[in-house]
């Protein structure tokens, strides 16, 4: 089920009104080599998500559902609800409910929030908003290497 997955999860979207926009963002999104057991992070951008964090049965309309975990994230001061998802044969799929005004300011932002600077790909854009997105730099979560004191800091936390 695997790839299958994304384009079960775009003809679902296709068909609610309310869901304008879906983005991949994470390792899956990348270009790279991706690991067999990566799952899907998948932001949905809904006109109004609360109907969809307090009915869940949307998450079965795309595939059987073995476990799903109702959760929040915290983005900019603002709570979004996430539904971390675990399809049938093992696929993984990381939901998070965004508004749609949070996909037209990350359009208007510069730089990119980290998370999607890391490398997005727009799956659905109804509105062509996230076609305003700034292209990845890829350089986000990149550090220098630490010092050698702040290495055996970490090194000394570690061992006690």
């Amino acid at each position: 089920m695997g790839n299958d997955i994304l384009s079960r999860i775009v003809s679902w979207a296709e068909q609610e009104d309310p869901v304008r926009a879906l983005v991949l963002e994470g390792s899956r999104a990348e270009k790279g080599q991706v690991d067999e057991l990566a799952d899907y992070d998948v932001n949905m951008f809904i006109t109004d998500p609360e109907p969809y964090t307090h009915d869940d049965r949307w998450i079965a309309a795309i595939a059987d559902v073995w476990v799903s975990i109702p959760d929040k994230v915290t983005h900019h001061g603002q709570v979004f609800a996430t539904r971390l998802v675990i399809y049938q044969a093992g696929v993984k799929v990381d939901f998070i409910l965004y508004s749609t005004d949070v996909l037209r300011a990350f359009a208007r932002s510069d730089p990119l929030p980290e998370h999607y600077d890391l490398g997005y790909r727009v799956l659905l854009d109804k509105d062509r908003v996230a076609a305003d997105m700034p292209a990845s730099s890829l350089q986000a979560f990149r550090r220098g290497k630490p010092t050698e004191t702040t290495f055996l800091e970490c090194v000394h936390e570690l061992w006690f």
